[in-house]
């Protein structure tokens, strides 16, 4: 598990920000290919990664390994 106490990300982004390039509304910096490189070696290796973000509260991704 990995948590910030970023901004955080709003709900609308939330199904999107695995793909590639994506980078979100606001946001400066990046490429935005970090998460799509990521859950492409869970579905690699059959593990799963979730989410669980509110804006201006932060963000947790949780991988489990199967």
């Amino acid at each position: 598990m990995v948590s910030d106490s970023g901004v955080g990300i709003i709900t609308e982004e939330l199904p999107q920000i695995f793909e590639r390039s994506y980078r979100g509304g606001n946001r400066s910096g990046g490429s935005g290919i970090g998460l799509d490189i990521v859950k492409r070696i869970c579905e690699k290796v059959g593990w799963t990664i979730e989410v669980d973000s509110a804006p201006s509260k932060g963000s947790t991704f949780t991988i489990t390994f199967l």
